[in-house]
């Protein structure tokens, strides 16, 4: 994937969750890779402000990562069917958390990573730092452009809907009034297991 057909030649991938684990062959042949997550709260957010299809694409995830001689494989699935949707959701979230650290840290020269809660409102400073990370060489006014055009004016889903960080925030808080007991008590239990290892990203990995 990272094989160029000319020495000018950029290539930038943009995997789906499903390709995080195999992170490690990634890195391993990339000149730099960014790492985006997302606090637990804004991840449980937005599983349920996208609704069932989103529930059961975080079961799909579950079922994936837990193929893999990880945390998640260490749990009996007659367990894991016992699961509510959000904690299945709290269970791939810090799988990935974990597996995405750990990679960062075997990685350290060539990784940086993102917060994802903090992009939408300044994407200029983030658009900036990621073309000076990854090489990309974008001036001023390209990062300008894209920063004030209609990619964080839309909805990332339907282009034709108006979509900017404050109608996103003003959603996020509807969502947190109306199922604050659910989110509260799933994130209390993630404080309680253990999948594995725990990691965080060093905060000489942040991208800014």
């Amino acid at each position: 994937l990272g094989r160029r057909f000319s020495a000018q030649e950029q290539i930038v991938i943009k995997p789906t969750n499903p390709a995080n684990p195999i992170i490690k062959l990634a890195l391993a042949s990339a000149d730099s890779c960014l790492l985006m997550t997302s606090p637990l709260d804004d991840f449980l957010v937005s599983v349920i402000k996208k609704g069932e299809g989103c529930r059961g694409f975080v079961r799909t995830l579950y079922n994936i990562f837990s193929l893999d001689m990880t945390g998640l494989s260490q749990l009996p699935q007659r367990q894991a069917m016992t699961f509510t949707d959000l904690q299945v959701a709290v269970l791939v979230w810090q799988h990935q958390l974990e597996e995405l650290t750990a990679s960062a840290q075997q990685f350290p020269h060539n990784v940086r990573a993102i917060d994802g809660s903090r992009l939408p409102a300044s994407p200029a400073k983030y658009l900036s730092a990621a073309s000076q990370f990854l090489g990309l060489g974008l001036t001023d006014a390209d990062i300008s452009d894209q920063a004030n055009g209609s990619i964080f004016k839309t909805n990332s889903k339907f282009s034709d809907i108006s979509y900017d960080n404050s109608v996103r925030a003003n959603e996020a808080d509807d969502i947190r009034a109306l199922h604050h007991e659910a989110i509260e008590t799933v994130i209390k239990w993630q404080s309680t297991i253990d999948i594995g290892r725990v990691y965080r990203f060093l905060p000489a990995q942040a991208l800014v």
